[in-house]
Protein backbone atom coordinates (compact mmCIF):
# COMPACT_ATOMS: atom_id res chain seq x y z
CA UNK A 1 0.00 0.00 0.00
CA UNK A 2 1.32 3.43 -0.81
CA UNK A 3 1.74 6.08 2.03
CA UNK A 4 1.54 10.21 2.05
CA UNK A 5 3.51 12.84 3.79
CA UNK A 6 1.10 15.42 5.35
CA UNK A 7 3.14 18.79 6.30
CA UNK A 8 0.82 21.01 8.62
CA UNK A 9 1.67 24.80 9.00
CA UNK A 10 -0.13 26.90 11.83
CA UNK A 11 -0.63 30.57 10.84
CA UNK A 12 -1.85 33.87 10.74
CA UNK A 13 -4.40 34.36 7.44
CA UNK A 14 -1.89 36.68 6.26
CA UNK A 15 1.23 34.65 6.14
CA UNK A 16 -1.05 31.78 5.26
CA UNK A 17 -2.24 32.93 2.07
CA UNK A 18 1.25 34.03 0.84
CA UNK A 19 2.87 30.66 2.09
CA UNK A 20 0.27 28.55 0.61
CA UNK A 21 0.29 30.10 -2.84
CA UNK A 22 4.11 29.77 -2.91
CA UNK A 23 3.32 26.24 -1.92
CA UNK A 24 1.84 25.72 -4.94
CA UNK A 25 4.38 26.86 -6.95
CA UNK A 26 6.85 24.34 -6.10
CA UNK A 27 7.46 21.00 -7.73
CA UNK A 28 5.69 17.55 -6.05
CA UNK A 29 3.77 18.72 -4.14
CA UNK A 30 0.64 17.25 -4.78
CA UNK A 31 -1.75 19.33 -2.85
CA UNK A 32 -2.66 22.27 -0.67
CA UNK A 33 -5.45 23.19 1.19
CA UNK A 34 -5.83 25.93 3.52
CA UNK A 35 -8.16 24.91 6.88
CA UNK A 36 -9.66 26.57 9.86
CA UNK A 37 -7.73 25.99 12.87
CA UNK A 38 -9.51 27.34 15.64
CA UNK A 39 -13.17 26.37 14.38
CA UNK A 40 -13.74 30.01 13.59
CA UNK A 41 -17.04 30.75 11.27
CA UNK A 42 -16.45 33.61 9.68
CA UNK A 43 -20.16 35.11 9.48
CA UNK A 44 -19.81 38.80 8.49
CA UNK A 45 -16.58 39.51 5.87
CA UNK A 46 -16.08 42.34 4.02
CA UNK A 47 -18.46 42.74 0.82
CA UNK A 48 -14.41 43.59 -1.21
CA UNK A 49 -12.62 40.68 0.21
CA UNK A 50 -12.07 37.02 0.35
CA UNK A 51 -11.13 36.27 4.09
CA UNK A 52 -9.91 33.56 6.33
CA UNK A 53 -9.82 32.68 9.51
CA UNK A 54 -7.57 34.60 11.84
CA UNK A 55 -5.35 31.27 12.35
CA UNK A 56 -5.17 28.83 9.56
CA UNK A 57 -3.84 25.45 9.05
CA UNK A 58 -2.28 25.13 6.12
CA UNK A 59 -1.83 21.67 4.60
CA UNK A 60 0.62 20.49 2.33
CA UNK A 61 0.28 16.34 0.60
CA UNK A 62 3.48 15.02 -0.28
CA UNK A 63 4.46 11.43 -1.88
CA UNK A 64 6.10 9.58 0.73
CA UNK A 65 9.51 9.82 -0.72
CA UNK A 66 9.44 13.74 -0.51
CA UNK A 67 12.77 14.99 1.44
CA UNK A 68 10.79 17.25 4.23
CA UNK A 69 13.78 19.10 5.33
CA UNK A 70 14.88 21.01 2.03
CA UNK A 71 11.21 22.60 1.84
CA UNK A 72 11.82 23.25 5.59
CA UNK A 73 14.95 25.21 4.88
CA UNK A 74 13.43 27.14 1.63
CA UNK A 75 10.15 28.31 3.62
CA UNK A 76 12.46 30.16 5.98
CA UNK A 77 14.63 31.54 3.57
CA UNK A 78 11.89 32.66 1.74
CA UNK A 79 9.90 34.41 4.39
CA UNK A 80 12.58 34.77 7.30
CA UNK A 81 10.91 32.34 9.68
CA UNK A 82 9.32 28.84 9.97
CA UNK A 83 5.85 28.38 11.16
CA UNK A 84 4.44 25.83 13.67
CA UNK A 85 4.43 22.58 11.59
CA UNK A 86 3.27 18.87 12.42
CA UNK A 87 4.29 15.89 9.86
CA UNK A 88 1.83 13.29 9.30
CA UNK A 89 2.33 10.02 7.54
CA UNK A 90 -0.74 8.87 5.52
CA UNK A 91 -1.86 5.40 4.24
CA UNK A 92 -3.39 5.40 0.63
CA UNK A 93 -6.82 6.23 0.28
CA UNK A 94 -9.48 6.44 -2.06
CA UNK A 95 -9.57 10.25 -1.93
CA UNK A 96 -11.80 11.02 -5.40
CA UNK A 97 -14.21 8.41 -3.94
CA UNK A 98 -14.45 9.96 -0.33
CA UNK A 99 -15.40 12.95 -1.83
CA UNK A 100 -17.30 12.24 -4.00
CA UNK A 101 -19.53 10.59 -1.38
CA UNK A 102 -20.22 13.83 -0.21
CA UNK A 103 -22.24 15.58 -2.57
CA UNK A 104 -25.28 12.72 -3.38
CA UNK A 105 -28.07 13.09 -5.61
CA UNK A 106 -30.77 15.36 -4.28
CA UNK A 107 -34.65 16.01 -5.17
CA UNK A 108 -36.47 19.63 -3.83
CA UNK A 109 -39.92 19.29 -3.76
CA UNK A 110 -40.37 16.75 -6.41
CA UNK A 111 -39.80 19.06 -8.87
CA UNK A 112 -35.79 19.52 -9.30
CA UNK A 113 -33.25 16.84 -9.04
CA UNK A 114 -29.66 17.96 -8.14
CA UNK A 115 -26.73 15.20 -9.69
CA UNK A 116 -23.12 15.83 -9.17
CA UNK A 117 -21.19 15.69 -12.63
CA UNK A 118 -19.78 12.09 -12.07
CA UNK A 119 -23.31 10.22 -11.47
CA UNK A 120 -25.50 8.97 -13.86
CA UNK A 121 -28.88 10.25 -14.11
CA UNK A 122 -31.92 7.93 -14.51
CA UNK A 123 -33.85 8.34 -17.79
CA UNK A 124 -37.15 8.77 -16.01
CA UNK A 125 -36.03 11.92 -13.99
CA UNK A 126 -36.15 15.45 -14.86
CA UNK A 127 -35.58 18.32 -14.78
CA UNK A 128 -31.73 17.78 -13.55
CA UNK A 129 -29.21 19.69 -12.83
CA UNK A 130 -25.80 18.85 -12.93
CA UNK A 131 -23.07 20.08 -10.86
CA UNK A 132 -19.49 20.00 -10.69
CA UNK A 133 -18.68 20.50 -7.02
CA UNK A 134 -15.08 23.04 -6.97
CA UNK A 135 -13.86 25.76 -5.02
CA UNK A 136 -16.80 27.89 -5.39
CA UNK A 137 -19.74 28.01 -2.24
CA UNK A 138 -22.58 25.73 -3.68
CA UNK A 139 -22.90 21.93 -3.78
CA UNK A 140 -26.52 21.80 -2.63
CA UNK A 141 -25.16 20.40 1.30
CA UNK A 142 -24.99 23.22 2.92
CA UNK A 143 -28.31 24.27 4.82
CA UNK A 144 -28.36 27.62 3.32
CA UNK A 145 -28.34 26.42 -0.28
CA UNK A 146 -31.27 23.71 0.63
CA UNK A 147 -33.53 26.23 1.87
CA UNK A 148 -33.06 28.51 -1.65
CA UNK A 149 -32.89 25.14 -3.61
CA UNK A 150 -36.56 24.47 -2.07
CA UNK A 151 -38.01 28.08 -2.55
CA UNK A 152 -36.95 28.20 -6.47
CA UNK A 153 -38.24 24.70 -6.48
CA UNK A 154 -41.73 25.94 -5.75
CA UNK A 155 -41.55 29.10 -6.72
CA UNK A 156 -40.33 29.04 -10.74
CA UNK A 157 -43.26 28.28 -12.81
CA UNK A 158 -41.45 29.42 -16.07
CA UNK A 159 -40.62 32.83 -17.74
CA UNK A 160 -39.22 34.71 -14.66
CA UNK A 161 -36.31 36.92 -14.88
CA UNK A 162 -33.89 36.68 -11.98
CA UNK A 163 -30.63 37.82 -9.93
CA UNK A 164 -28.60 35.36 -7.91
CA UNK A 165 -26.40 38.12 -6.26
CA UNK A 166 -23.65 35.93 -4.37
CA UNK A 167 -23.96 32.91 -7.21
CA UNK A 168 -21.18 31.48 -6.14
CA UNK A 169 -20.86 27.62 -8.10
CA UNK A 170 -23.61 29.00 -10.14
CA UNK A 171 -25.97 26.39 -8.61
CA UNK A 172 -29.04 28.96 -7.82
CA UNK A 173 -29.28 30.45 -11.38
CA UNK A 174 -28.74 27.33 -12.99
CA UNK A 175 -31.19 25.82 -11.06
CA UNK A 176 -33.73 29.01 -11.59
CA UNK A 177 -33.05 28.45 -15.60
CA UNK A 178 -33.44 24.24 -15.14
CA UNK A 179 -36.91 24.78 -13.31
CA UNK A 180 -38.21 26.98 -16.41
CA UNK A 181 -36.73 30.61 -15.53
CA UNK A 182 -35.49 32.68 -18.65
CA UNK A 183 -33.22 34.93 -17.99
CA UNK A 184 -30.54 34.85 -15.09
CA UNK A 185 -27.90 37.11 -14.06
CA UNK A 186 -25.47 35.63 -11.94
CA UNK A 187 -23.38 38.36 -9.66
CA UNK A 188 -20.28 37.36 -7.50
CA UNK A 189 -17.25 39.33 -6.25
CA UNK A 190 -14.57 36.64 -6.36
CA UNK A 191 -13.69 35.83 -10.13
CA UNK A 192 -12.79 32.52 -9.18
CA UNK A 193 -16.74 32.06 -8.54
CA UNK A 194 -17.35 33.40 -11.71
CA UNK A 195 -15.47 31.01 -13.56
CA UNK A 196 -17.07 27.73 -11.40
CA UNK A 197 -20.50 29.12 -12.35
CA UNK A 198 -19.58 29.29 -16.33
CA UNK A 199 -17.88 25.95 -15.83
CA UNK A 200 -21.62 24.43 -14.13
CA UNK A 201 -23.29 26.43 -17.15
CA UNK A 202 -21.16 24.41 -19.50
CA UNK A 203 -22.19 21.58 -18.41
CA UNK A 204 -25.98 21.98 -18.08
CA UNK A 205 -26.16 23.13 -21.71
CA UNK A 206 -26.71 26.90 -20.55
CA UNK A 207 -25.79 29.54 -22.76
CA UNK A 208 -23.74 32.51 -22.04
CA UNK A 209 -27.17 35.00 -22.76
CA UNK A 210 -29.19 32.72 -20.67
CA UNK A 211 -26.49 33.26 -17.68
CA UNK A 212 -24.38 36.26 -18.17
CA UNK A 213 -21.66 36.37 -15.09
CA UNK A 214 -20.37 39.86 -13.05
CA UNK A 215 -18.64 41.11 -10.83
CA UNK A 216 -20.80 44.08 -8.27
CA UNK A 217 -19.34 46.51 -10.03
CA UNK A 218 -19.51 45.95 -13.32
CA UNK A 219 -23.05 45.24 -13.13
CA UNK A 220 -25.24 47.44 -14.69
CA UNK A 221 -29.08 46.31 -15.14
CA UNK A 222 -30.96 47.25 -18.08
CA UNK A 223 -34.41 46.14 -16.29
CA UNK A 224 -35.96 45.16 -13.24
CA UNK A 225 -36.56 41.31 -12.47
CA UNK A 226 -39.14 39.10 -11.11
CA UNK A 227 -37.05 37.65 -8.58
CA UNK A 228 -33.56 38.88 -6.62
CA UNK A 229 -32.09 35.62 -4.63
CA UNK A 230 -29.19 36.00 -2.76
CA UNK A 231 -27.68 33.78 -0.12
CA UNK A 232 -24.77 35.14 1.58
CA UNK A 233 -24.15 36.98 5.00
CA UNK A 234 -26.74 38.93 7.37
CA UNK A 235 -24.32 41.96 7.30
CA UNK A 236 -23.91 42.24 3.09
CA UNK A 237 -27.46 41.55 3.25
CA UNK A 238 -28.27 44.62 5.16
CA UNK A 239 -26.14 47.08 3.69
CA UNK A 240 -26.92 46.16 0.32
CA UNK A 241 -30.95 46.40 1.26
CA UNK A 242 -31.70 49.69 -1.15
CA UNK A 243 -29.73 48.77 -3.99
CA UNK A 244 -31.59 44.55 -3.49
CA UNK A 245 -34.83 46.64 -3.87
CA UNK A 246 -33.41 48.86 -6.91
CA UNK A 247 -33.34 45.46 -8.74
CA UNK A 248 -36.66 43.93 -8.02
CA UNK A 249 -40.03 44.69 -9.71
CA UNK A 250 -42.72 46.69 -8.07
CA UNK A 251 -44.50 43.06 -6.65
CA UNK A 252 -41.29 40.80 -7.24
CA UNK A 253 -39.95 38.67 -4.47
CA UNK A 254 -36.52 39.11 -2.45
CA UNK A 255 -35.18 35.99 -1.25
CA UNK A 256 -32.54 36.09 1.24
CA UNK A 257 -30.51 33.46 3.01
CA UNK A 258 -26.92 33.35 4.91
CA UNK A 259 -28.66 34.48 7.71
CA UNK A 260 -28.61 32.83 11.21
CA UNK A 261 -31.83 32.75 13.13
CA UNK A 262 -30.37 35.30 15.61
CA UNK A 263 -30.19 37.70 13.00
CA UNK A 264 -33.28 37.54 11.24
CA UNK A 265 -34.94 40.22 12.97
CA UNK A 266 -32.09 42.76 12.49
CA UNK A 267 -32.33 41.83 8.28
CA UNK A 268 -36.42 41.79 8.58
CA UNK A 269 -35.78 45.38 10.09
CA UNK A 270 -33.56 46.54 7.71
CA UNK A 271 -35.86 45.88 5.00
CA UNK A 272 -38.88 47.24 6.31
CA UNK A 273 -39.37 50.07 3.70
CA UNK A 274 -38.39 48.01 0.79
CA UNK A 275 -40.21 44.31 1.33
CA UNK A 276 -42.62 42.52 4.08
CA UNK A 277 -40.18 39.40 4.61
CA UNK A 278 -41.17 36.61 6.77
CA UNK A 279 -38.84 33.62 7.46
CA UNK A 280 -39.45 30.77 4.50
CA UNK A 281 -37.52 28.44 6.23
CA UNK A 282 -35.13 27.12 8.98
CA UNK A 283 -32.43 24.30 9.64
CA UNK A 284 -30.04 24.41 12.37
CA UNK A 285 -28.76 27.83 12.87
CA UNK A 286 -29.60 29.32 9.50
CA UNK A 287 -32.68 30.19 7.62
CA UNK A 288 -34.05 32.07 4.74
CA UNK A 289 -36.23 34.75 4.80
CA UNK A 290 -38.33 35.73 1.62
CA UNK A 291 -40.92 38.58 0.58
CA UNK A 292 -42.67 40.78 -2.08
CA UNK A 293 -41.22 43.92 -3.06
CA UNK A 294 -43.54 46.56 -2.16
CA UNK A 295 -45.20 48.32 -5.48
CA UNK A 296 -43.93 51.64 -4.17
CA UNK A 297 -41.59 53.37 -2.53
CA UNK A 298 -44.07 54.56 -0.19
CA UNK A 299 -46.68 52.22 0.44
CA UNK A 300 -44.65 50.50 3.26
CA UNK A 301 -44.68 54.50 4.76
CA UNK A 302 -48.59 54.23 4.55
CA UNK A 303 -49.17 51.33 6.86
Amino acid sequence: MNHYQQLTFTCAADQASLLSEWLSEQDAILAVSLLDAEDQPIYEPTLDAITLWAKVEVEVLLSDDYRVEPLLIAITAQFGALPAYRLERLEERDWVTETQNQFPPQCFKERLWLYPAWETVPDDLSPVLRLSPGLAFGTGTHPTTRLCLTWLAEHIHGTETVIDFGCGSGILALAALTLGATHVSGIDLDPQALDASRSNAELNAIIDSQLPLFLPEAFKPNAQVDILIANILAQPIISLAAKFHSFVKPGGMIVLSGILTEQMTSVISAYHDYAALTCYGSEGDWCALAGVRYCSDTANNSR
